[in-house]
């Protein structure tokens, strides 16, 4: 997935730059999204904005899945394996240790989460937070982690931010959202954190909500009169299909149908998972089987299925290596991804 970006990144950016650690601009737009950027050659770092093209007014989310999509007066910074290595299985994925010393002057970022898609690590910033002025004034900075210090340089990086910027504000504003950058947070100075204001998933629009009562009529037609207990996750809501709707997947792990038979619809290791989504809602969830569940947020601004297996699921050579599946809108339909 990485190799995606990494390709499209490479053919923005001109051919002279490949041999040199400088800051280029680059921008594309497909019809379908927009996508504009500042990165070093070999992408060990980089600055992003995205959303629909103004080219598709009827747009209810990319059909890339791979689409980099951010909210308005949002930049989003990237940093590779090379950086800041692999996910790690103590940590997850989320990390809350990366620091930038820039100038003389220690900021602390965010929570910085590993995106599967992307294949790299990336965390929401405010385009107003002067810690990309710093960046910019700086010969150079370093990026502390657990995996230790990385030395990036600055060389082009003002000029490329200047017109990464331009970009990302006339494009926001063909299509109706605005820049008007948010104001940053407890910006920059450690070791006050953190440097940048976080940007956080839209919130649910009002009367968004009619499948969260469909699938709990349907939880009561599966368990029938007993009385049911819900535990913590037996909804999942998210938007998954990109229409603006909340979307909910029934994980039948935390619903316990009472007796005689508490657990209908799962197995020794494995139980039902059940989709219900707005945008191609026939009247049926669609039902598959996993080991756990979760929503997680992909790297197009809209939400995905994370599950895992077992057994021959794991074993099956199409299979991922962790056995963890993404499962999402794709080209109009709920598909799994990976």
């Amino acid at each position: 997935m990485g190799r995606l970006i990494a390709a499209l990144l490479i053919w923005l950016l001109p051919l002279s730059a490949a041999a040199q650690q400088v800051w280029t601009p680059g921008s594309y737009d497909n019809g379908d999204f927009f996508f504009g950027t500042a990165t070093l050659p070999d992408f060990s770092v980089a600055l992003s904005c995205g959303e629909r093209s103004p080219m598709r007014p009827d747009w209810r989310g990319p059909q890339d899945m791979h689409a980099t999509v951010t909210a308005p007066g949002v930049i989003q910074m990237r940093f590779s394996k090379q950086v800041l290595g692999p996910p790690r299985d103590e940590l997850g994925t989320e990390t809350r240790d990366v620091k930038i010393l820039a100038g003389g002057v220690t900021y602390q970022l965010p929570p910085v989460g590993f995106n599967y898609f992307d294949d790299a690590w990336t965390v929401p910033l405010s385009a107003a937070d002067p810690f990309f002025a710093a960046l910019g004034q700086a010969n150079g900075f370093q990026v502390d982690s657990l995996l230790g210090r990385v030395n990036i340089p600055t060389t082009g990086l003002h000029s490329a931010w200047i017109q990464l910027i331009a970009f990302c504000e006339s494009k926001f504003r063909d299509i109706g959202l605005g820049w008007a950058p948010s104001p940053p947070g407890a910006a920059g100075q450690a070791p006050q954190p953190p440097a940048g204001s976080l940007a956080a998933p839209p919130a649910p629009q009002p009367a968004n909500d009619a499948m969260v009562e469909v699938a709990y009529t349907h939880v009561a037609q599966v368990c029938g009169r007993q009385p049911v207990t819900l535990g913590p996750g037996h909804l999942l809501i998210g938007n998954i299909d990109g229409d603006g709707r909340n979307d909910v997947v029934i994980w039948w792990d935390a619903i316990d149908c009472g007796p005689p038979l508490s657990r209908p619809v799962c197995g020794a290791s494995q139980c039902l998972v059940e989709t219900f989504l707005t945008a191609a809602w026939t009247g049926t969830p669609e039902p598959f089987y996993a080991a756990s569940a979760a929503i997680v947020r992909g790297s197009n601004g809209l939400d995905l299925l994370q599950t895992t297996g077992r057994l021959a699921v794991c074993n099956d050579p199409a299979a991922p290596p962790d056995c963890t599946f993404y499962h999402g809108w794709f080209n109009g339909s709920f598909q799994r991804l990976n």
